[in-house]
């Protein structure tokens, strides 16, 4: 029986396999916007995770130090948060920028876990 939001049970050797599937086929990307919604959804996909399930893509936030609005790339209520940017794009300023939307977060979806990435790197 798989949990729900599983796609399916997967044994540490599927995981590794995956994630080098998943390492080949998106080697040399660099487009954010074209597409960093599909990465992640591969990604997730490594551990037998559907995005759809448990996250939403561009969740609307507010920027704690200038009031304005603008988007959380990736967020799993209560458990994780991404920015993601184009490779060779400030990994610091994209966590500076996740940081500066939680604040606006409702209680129960607070991350436990944020990750910035620009396809190459992920910093946890």
């Amino acid at each position: 029986m798989v949990a729900p939001g599983l796609t399916q049970t997967a044994t540490l050797p599927e995981i590794r396999a995956r994630a080098n599937a998943f390492v080949l086929r998106w080697r040399g990307e660099t487009r954010e916007r074209a597409e960093k919604d599909s990465f992640w959804n591969d990604f997730l996909e490594i551990f037998g995770i559907d995005r759809r399930r448990y996250g939403v893509f561009e969740y609307v936030a507010r920027r704690y130090t200038t009031g304005r609005h603008g988007f959380v790339d990736l967020l799993i209520p209560g458990q994780m948060a991404v920015e993601h940017k184009s490779r060779g794009e400030s990994l610091d300023e994209a966590m500076a920028q996740l940081i500066d939307y939680i604040p606006s977060l409702q209680v129960h979806d607070l991350p436990h876990t944020l990750v910035v990435c620009d396809f190459e790197t992920f910093v946890v």
